[in-house]
Protein backbone atom coordinates (compact mmCIF):
# COMPACT_ATOMS: atom_id res chain seq x y z
CA UNK A 1 0.00 0.00 0.00
CA UNK A 2 1.29 3.54 -0.63
CA UNK A 3 2.22 5.88 2.12
CA UNK A 4 1.07 9.19 2.04
CA UNK A 5 4.65 10.41 1.05
CA UNK A 6 5.05 8.05 -1.51
CA UNK A 7 1.68 9.60 -3.35
CA UNK A 8 2.38 13.08 -2.61
CA UNK A 9 6.31 12.70 -4.67
CA UNK A 10 3.80 10.59 -7.47
CA UNK A 11 1.66 13.75 -7.76
CA UNK A 12 4.38 16.33 -7.74
CA UNK A 13 6.00 14.14 -10.31
CA UNK A 14 2.79 14.67 -12.12
CA UNK A 15 2.22 18.04 -12.24
CA UNK A 16 5.93 18.59 -13.07
CA UNK A 17 5.23 17.12 -16.22
CA UNK A 18 1.65 18.70 -16.64
CA UNK A 19 3.94 22.19 -16.22
CA UNK A 20 6.94 21.30 -18.94
CA UNK A 21 4.01 19.98 -21.23
CA UNK A 22 2.17 23.26 -20.99
CA UNK A 23 5.41 25.22 -20.84
CA UNK A 24 6.18 23.21 -23.96
CA UNK A 25 2.64 24.06 -25.53
CA UNK A 26 3.07 27.61 -24.72
CA UNK A 27 6.18 28.06 -26.57
CA UNK A 28 4.99 26.51 -29.62
CA UNK A 29 1.38 29.14 -29.49
CA UNK A 30 4.16 32.01 -28.81
CA UNK A 31 6.13 30.83 -31.38
CA UNK A 32 3.23 30.47 -34.03
CA UNK A 33 2.09 33.73 -32.82
CA UNK A 34 4.76 35.57 -33.54
CA UNK A 35 5.42 34.22 -37.45
CA UNK A 36 1.68 35.23 -37.44
CA UNK A 37 2.19 38.63 -36.52
CA UNK A 38 5.20 39.08 -38.53
CA UNK A 39 3.21 37.79 -41.64
CA UNK A 40 0.58 40.33 -41.24
CA UNK A 41 3.21 43.01 -40.48
CA UNK A 42 4.76 42.35 -43.67
CA UNK A 43 1.72 42.02 -45.37
CA UNK A 44 0.36 45.36 -44.37
CA UNK A 45 4.08 46.97 -45.57
CA UNK A 46 3.67 45.37 -49.03
CA UNK A 47 -0.16 46.82 -49.22
CA UNK A 48 1.08 49.90 -47.87
CA UNK A 49 4.03 50.20 -50.56
CA UNK A 50 1.94 49.05 -53.65
CA UNK A 51 -0.88 51.83 -52.42
CA UNK A 52 2.43 54.62 -52.96
CA UNK A 53 3.39 53.08 -56.09
CA UNK A 54 0.19 53.05 -57.76
CA UNK A 55 -0.58 56.78 -56.24
CA UNK A 56 2.68 57.91 -58.10
CA UNK A 57 1.63 55.43 -61.43
CA UNK A 58 -2.20 56.51 -61.93
CA UNK A 59 -1.03 60.14 -61.58
CA UNK A 60 1.88 61.29 -64.03
CA UNK A 61 1.90 64.87 -62.79
CA UNK A 62 2.31 63.79 -58.82
CA UNK A 63 5.15 61.17 -60.40
CA UNK A 64 7.04 63.91 -62.20
CA UNK A 65 6.58 66.42 -58.93
CA UNK A 66 7.90 63.43 -56.29
CA UNK A 67 10.72 62.44 -58.70
CA UNK A 68 11.99 66.31 -58.71
CA UNK A 69 11.58 66.52 -54.95
CA UNK A 70 13.38 63.30 -54.54
CA UNK A 71 16.30 64.11 -56.27
CA UNK A 72 16.20 67.69 -54.87
CA UNK A 73 15.25 69.40 -58.75
CA UNK A 74 12.82 71.63 -56.90
CA UNK A 75 13.17 74.21 -59.04
CA UNK A 76 10.47 73.24 -62.08
CA UNK A 77 7.37 72.86 -59.70
CA UNK A 78 4.90 75.51 -58.65
CA UNK A 79 3.94 75.34 -55.30
CA UNK A 80 1.42 73.00 -55.92
CA UNK A 81 3.28 70.19 -57.29
CA UNK A 82 5.65 71.25 -54.15
CA UNK A 83 3.90 70.56 -51.44
CA UNK A 84 1.86 67.21 -53.09
CA UNK A 85 5.76 65.70 -53.78
CA UNK A 86 6.47 67.03 -50.05
CA UNK A 87 3.59 65.57 -48.45
CA UNK A 88 3.76 62.26 -50.73
CA UNK A 89 7.34 61.97 -49.55
CA UNK A 90 6.35 62.39 -45.84
CA UNK A 91 3.75 59.53 -46.02
CA UNK A 92 6.37 57.29 -47.42
CA UNK A 93 8.76 58.32 -44.56
CA UNK A 94 5.84 57.95 -42.09
CA UNK A 95 6.08 54.25 -43.65
CA UNK A 96 10.01 53.83 -43.47
CA UNK A 97 9.59 55.36 -39.70
CA UNK A 98 7.06 52.63 -39.15
CA UNK A 99 9.24 49.85 -40.63
CA UNK A 100 12.07 50.75 -38.40
CA UNK A 101 10.03 50.90 -35.49
CA UNK A 102 8.84 47.30 -36.77
CA UNK A 103 12.03 46.04 -36.44
CA UNK A 104 13.27 47.97 -33.44
CA UNK A 105 10.36 46.49 -31.17
CA UNK A 106 11.38 42.81 -32.73
CA UNK A 107 8.14 42.50 -34.47
CA UNK A 108 10.03 42.18 -37.91
CA UNK A 109 12.80 39.88 -38.18
CA UNK A 110 16.18 40.29 -39.22
CA UNK A 111 15.74 38.36 -42.80
CA UNK A 112 12.29 40.66 -43.57
CA UNK A 113 14.60 43.69 -42.18
CA UNK A 114 17.12 42.87 -44.64
CA UNK A 115 14.70 42.65 -47.68
CA UNK A 116 12.93 46.44 -46.19
CA UNK A 117 16.43 47.95 -45.24
CA UNK A 118 17.77 48.77 -48.96
CA UNK A 119 14.50 50.72 -49.61
CA UNK A 120 14.63 52.96 -46.75
CA UNK A 121 18.11 53.72 -46.94
CA UNK A 122 17.75 54.42 -50.80
CA UNK A 123 14.78 56.97 -49.25
CA UNK A 124 17.09 58.26 -46.50
CA UNK A 125 20.11 58.93 -48.57
CA UNK A 126 18.04 60.96 -51.58
CA UNK A 127 18.19 64.56 -52.28
CA UNK A 128 14.90 64.48 -51.10
CA UNK A 129 15.60 63.58 -46.91
CA UNK A 130 17.46 66.44 -47.22
CA UNK A 131 14.75 68.81 -48.09
CA UNK A 132 12.69 66.68 -45.78
CA UNK A 133 15.41 67.49 -42.72
CA UNK A 134 15.23 71.26 -43.70
CA UNK A 135 11.45 71.05 -43.26
CA UNK A 136 8.97 71.96 -40.67
CA UNK A 137 8.02 67.90 -40.99
CA UNK A 138 11.31 66.62 -39.52
CA UNK A 139 10.40 67.79 -36.15
CA UNK A 140 7.09 65.90 -36.30
CA UNK A 141 9.02 62.22 -37.01
CA UNK A 142 10.64 60.13 -33.85
CA UNK A 143 13.96 61.54 -32.99
CA UNK A 144 15.12 58.05 -32.86
CA UNK A 145 14.12 57.31 -36.46
CA UNK A 146 15.92 60.77 -37.56
CA UNK A 147 19.07 59.74 -35.73
CA UNK A 148 19.04 56.82 -37.48
CA UNK A 149 18.17 58.18 -40.48
CA UNK A 150 21.23 60.89 -40.69
CA UNK A 151 23.88 58.06 -39.42
CA UNK A 152 22.94 56.27 -42.54
CA UNK A 153 23.17 59.38 -44.46
CA UNK A 154 26.83 59.41 -43.14
CA UNK A 155 27.21 56.19 -43.86
CA UNK A 156 26.35 56.33 -47.42
CA UNK A 157 28.69 59.52 -47.97
CA UNK A 158 31.26 57.28 -46.39
CA UNK A 159 30.71 54.33 -48.52
CA UNK A 160 30.50 56.63 -51.70
CA UNK A 161 34.11 58.28 -50.56
CA UNK A 162 35.70 54.46 -50.39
Amino acid sequence: MWSLNKTHQVGELIAAIAVVIFLVFVGLQVRDNTIASEAATLQNSVGYDIELLTDLSANPDLARAFTAYLIGDIEELDETELIQARWHYVAILRHLENLYFQHEAGILSDEVWATREPLILNNIRSAGFGLFLNSSNARGFNGQFIDYAIQARVDGENEADD
